[in-house]
């Protein structure tokens, strides 16, 4: 009985299958600014310096900690709705390992990593050679501090975020900056 069963429904799928008839559509996918994957380099500047040892908007040094490296994603068309698509970005970077001291005797190792992912839109989008995008989402991740035996601490945060990126692009060649503020809220 469950053989004959499983037999008619194979063939009642094989008819509705082939019932559905492809519309060829006539008009082709228009992307000025495909997806981009991207490949980058940065510093983390904070409110407050831990110790003199972080970067600052008053005091900036490019070898100080928090330096980052990552892959990214950017100009991924989303739709929504019809009629409300968001330009997306998602993006995992690594905090390259840096020492700190604190109180001139403890010497650590400061690393971890960052997730983001945002949603926006392209204020300059008409330009063909110029671009400047706006996002909105968060950062998530975790910062380590690693000594000897006694000393092993792990920061997790979640900070929302606001994302500017001025791009420029010369046929394949894209050359973008990337400039986020974000507030952590699990810091408080």
């Amino acid at each position: 009985m469950s053989k004959r069963l499983l037999i008619i429904l194979l063939l009642l799928t094989t008819v509705c299958y082939g019932q559905q008839k492809k519309k060829k559509s006539t008009t082709k996918k228009k992307t000025s600014h495909p997806i981009t994957f991207e490949f980058y380099y940065g510093n983390t500047v904070f409110n407050k310096n831990f110790y003199n040892q972080l970067n600052t908007f008053n005091s900036f040094n490019p070898h100080r900690p928090l330096q980052q490296v990552g892959i990214g994603m950017r100009d991924y068309h989303t739709s929504f709705t019809p009629r409300i698509r968001a330009n997306c970005e998602y993006g995992l970077s690594f905090y390259i390992p840096n020492k700190v001291t604190f109180n001139d005797t403890l010497v650590a190792t400061l690393s971890g990593f960052c997730w983001n992912m945002g949603f926006g839109k392209a204020i300059l989008k008409n330009a063909k050679i110029f671009r400047l995008n706006v996002y909105a989402g968060f950062n998530t991740g975790r910062t380590r501090i690693t000594g000897d035996d006694n000393l092993r601490l792990k920061n997790p945060y979640f900070a929302p975020k606001v994302t500017l990126v001025p791009k420029l692009t010369i046929k394949r060649i894209c050359v973008s900056l990337m400039l986020n503020y974000a507030y952590d809220l699990s810091n408080q």
